[in-house]
């Protein structure tokens, strides 16, 4: 009969010194990444109270829509919003004067 031979590695004193050493740059590259988590939470700003971006565009366009007889140039001339607002807002002014207030 053949005699397989013998696969499983031998445990010698370099082999343990190897182990021993990535054992212990596992716990360092552990402690780095919880301190790097630390200093990336410190960094990272509060989210912010009060009205975000869309809510006071919402605002805006609900009150334009509401006193757009009143808009009117130096001369008197109603404007026309779809050409003297930006792109967006024109827009939003819009659907807001075609559907009502819309939510979030």
């Amino acid at each position: 009969m053949d005699e397989q031979p013998n696969t499983n590695p031998l445990r010698t004193a370099a082999s343990e010194e190897v182990l021993r050493r990535l054992d212990h740059q596992d716990t360092v590259l552990h402690n780095l990444g919880e301190q790097l988590a630390a200093i990336i939470k410190l960094l990272t700003p509060a989210p912010r109270e009060g009205p975000t971006t869309t809510e006071m565009l919402q605002a805006i366009v609900a009150l334009l829509g509401e006193h757009t007889t009143v808009l009117r140039d130096l001369e008197g001339h109603a404007l026309d919003l779809t050409r003297e607002l930006p792109r967006l807002v024109a827009h939003e002014v819009v659907l807001a004067q075609r559907f009502g207030e819309r939510q979030p």
